[in-house]
């Protein structure tokens, strides 16, 4: 199905500012933030492009998608009979068959959908499209995909250490510690959940909910390595002993996320242990960033919106510097086959 033939465009003009703001990210790097959406597009029996933005449920090596409400919708009956249609998914565009179901197949569908998706009234049509296999999030897309995500999850996950360290800023280690490692948890699982979102393109046999959990625990380490110089006073200690201890901290705090998700990417790269050097330097990458940016900005005495501001303002450059890092390396090594 040709994508630059001639044709009207199916209500262009009469899409509302949210049909097209959807539309938009589903066809950029941040589709994948939208889960179950796609965009469906078919030339009609009138020649016009018609494409909209539709929740589906995947089923194989097909998609599944309900037309609710569909007294007042038309487009589920162009595919009464089987019928070209693309779809966008992360990946790109695809080209495939739709038709809407019928009977015991329509059923079996249905069943489907309940598990993994919404309610499915009785009277609702469902439409099948049928795919070749499903091509992998691969290339420059999965690196920009990660990318933009990725910086978007880390900077909103990095709100809470910049207000935590802000409000306990002078507390005991008592009080500090504890509250950072929370706040490192809830950074680690929204940068988690990110990652996931597009590792569920990219991997698809990668557990999702694994993956947020280790990034979680593998943040928290990182705090608590990050922390426990000043909590356990190693200034103090003899020079030896400090130094040693302030060197494997410091490796610990790199290298923690990466051994954290090391163990969910093994079955999918043959060298998976590449990903913990990676991850490391991101890391160093990004706190180098962070530190060179906060550090002349933050002074004593400063008013607490302010040095959060400062916080926030680093973190979101420390998250784009670590997402570019590691958004290109996992292309490479998935281009490389690990």
């Amino acid at each position: 199905m040709s994508t630059a033939a001639p044709g009207r465009h199916r209500h262009a003009a009469r899409r509302g500012v949210g049909e097209r703001l959807v539309l938009r990210l589903l066809k950029s790097a941040l589709a994948p933030l939208l889960g179950r959406l796609c965009v469906l597009r078919y030339r009609s029996r009138r020649g016009d492009l018609v494409e909209f933005p539709v929740a589906h449920v995947r089923d194989g090596e097909r998609l599944l998608v309900v037309a609710g409400r569909a007294a007042g919708k038309t487009w589920w009956r162009h595919f009464r009979t089987a019928s070209p249609v693309e779809v966008r998914l992360p990946g790109g565009w695809s080209a495939g068959a739709g038709r809407v179901l019928h009977g015991a197949e329509r059923e079996a569908a249905v069943a489907v959908y309940r598990r993994r998706g919404p309610d499915v009234p009785a009277d609702a049509p469902v439409v099948a499209i049928d795919l070749p296999p499903a091509e992998p999030l691969r290339g420059r897309a999965l690196a920009w995909s990660w990318f933009w995500i990725g910086t978007l999850a880390e900077f909103a996950g990095f709100v809470a250490p910049a207000v935590v360290g802000a409000l306990t800023a002078g507390s005991a280690p008592a009080v500090a510690v504890p509250a950072l490692l929370a706040a490192g948890a809830v950074e680690g699982a929204a940068l988690g959940c990110g990652q996931a979102l597009v590792l569920r393109h990219a991997l698809p046999d990668l557990p999702g909910r694994r993956w947020i959990a280790a990034t979680s625990a593998g943040a928290v380490l990182a705090y608590l390595a990050g922390t426990l110089p000043a909590a356990a006073e190693i200034h103090r200690w003899p020079p030896v002993p400090a130094a040693t201890a302030a060197v494997v901290l410091r490796l610990v705090l790199l290298a923690s996320l990466g051994t954290a998700q090391w163990p969910l990417l093994r079955p999918h790269l043959s060298r998976a242990w590449r990903w913990i050097p990676v991850t490391a330097a991101a890391w160093l990458a990004g706190l180098g960033v962070f530190l060179a940016v906060t550090m002349p900005l933050w002074h004593e005495g400063q008013a607490l919106a302010v040095t959060v501001l400062i916080g926030v303002g680093g973190g979101l450059l420390m998250a784009a510097t670590t997402s570019a890092v590691t958004g290109f390396a996992l292309a490479r090594l998935l281009a490389s086959g690990g």
